[in-house]
C-alpha cells in the first residue's frame, strides 16, 4: 500500500529509494513515513524521492542563479562567462523533472529535509542566515512558477551534526521564518533525533536504523496535523473525514522530495 515513483516506474517503497539524484542505496525515512500514514488513513500512499545527500540550498537553486559563495561540496555549481559562481540547475531541473511527470495535482506536498550542510560551515563556504531564507524563497516560488500552480510546500528544521554541535539556531531560525501560509508549512524538527539516533555509537551526523524509522514518524505526524492544509483541494471540507483522508481515497500519490535521508544501510 506504499509505493515510490523512479520516473519511470511504481514499485513497493522499499530502501535503497528509486530516482533519487545521488543514486543512493542506502537507507531513508520512507518506509516509515509511509507505514505511518498508511495504518491512520489505510488507503494508497505514493512516494517520490528525488533527493541528494549532503548538499547546500545552493546547489537547488534554478540554472544560471547567482551562488556568492561556493559550498563545501562543489558540485552543481560553476562559474559564468563573467568569472561569476551560479548554480547549474541540476538539481532543481531533477525536482522540476519529477513534478512535471506526476502531473497537475499529482502530488499533495513536497517535504523539504536539508540544512545541515549550511550551518557551521568553514568561513569561506558559510552563508547567514538572511541568505538561507532568501535562497529558499526562490526555490519556492521558481518551482511553483514552473509547475503552474501553487501546490504546498513543507519545511523541516534540520542542522545537526554532532553531539557536540547539535543545531544551528541561525538557519534553524530561518527554516522557522518560512512558515507562512504564502510559503511553507512547518514540518518536522529532526534536531530532537540526537545521539541514541545518530551513527557511530550516537557520535555522527547521519541516522542510524532507530533514527530513520523516528524520523519518518516525525514527518508523518506533521502531515496529519496538518491535514486540511496538507491536501490538494482545499474546497474539500471535513465532514466526517478530514480532506487528507478524502483525497488520499481518490488515489492522489505524495511527492516527497528528500535532501538527506539516504544515510544508512540499515534499513
Amino acid at each position: 500500500m506504499v509505493t515510490s515513483f523512479s520516473g519511470t516506474e511504481w514499485s513497493l517503497a522499499n530502501d535503497p529509494q528509486p530516482g533519487v539524484q545521488d543514486k543512493s542505496r542506502k537507507g531513508s525515512f520512507i518506509p516509515s513515513f509511509g507505514d505511518a500514514l498508511y495504518r491512520r488513513y489505510h488507503v494508497p500512499i505514493g512516494i517520490a524521492s528525488v533527493g541528494h545527500g549532503s548538499t547546500s540550498v545552493r546547489q537547488w537553486l534554478p540554472a544560471d542563479t547567482p551562488v556568492h559563495v561556493m559550498p563545501t561540496m562543489t558540485r552543481y555549481v560553476r562559474t559564468d562567462a563573467a568569472g561569476t559562481l551560479v548554480s547549474d540547475g541540476k538539481l532543481f531541473e531533477g525536482m522540476m523533472l519529477r513534478i512535471h511527470q506526476l502531473g497537475v495535482h499529482g502530488f499533495r506536498a513536497l517535504l523539504w529535509h536539508q540544512g545541515e550542510s549550511d550551518s557551521h560551515q568553514p568561513a569561506e563556504h558559510d552563508i547567514d542566515a538572511v541568505t538561507y531564507r532568501s535562497i529558499m524563497v526562490t526555490i519556492i516560488h521558481a518551482s511553483r512558477k514552473q509547475a503552474g500552480r501553487d501546490f504546498r510546500w513543507f519545511v523541516a528544521q534540520a542542522t545537526y551534526h554532532t553531539p557536540e554541535d547539535p543545531s544551528c539556531p541561525p538557519i534553524r531560525d530561518a527554516q522557522r521564518s518560512l512558515w507562512q501560509p504564502d510559503l511553507a508549512i512547518e514540518g518536522p524538527d529532526t534536531d530532537t533525533l540526537i545521539s541514541p539516533y545518530r551513527q557511530n555509537g550516537g557520535k555522527g551526523t547521519h541516522f542510524n536504523d532507530a533514527g530513520l524509522k523516528a524520523h519518518g514518524l516525525l514527518w508523518a505526524d506533521r502531515c496529519r496535523n496538518t491535514s486540511t492544509r496538507f491536501c490538494v483541494n482545499p474546497s474539500i471540507k471535513t465532514r466526517g473525514q478530514n480532506a487528507l483522508s478524502h483525497q488520499l481515497r481518490r488515489g492522489e500519490p505524495c511527492l516527497v522530495r528528500v535532501i538527506h535521508g539516504y544515510l544508512t544501510d540499515t534499513t
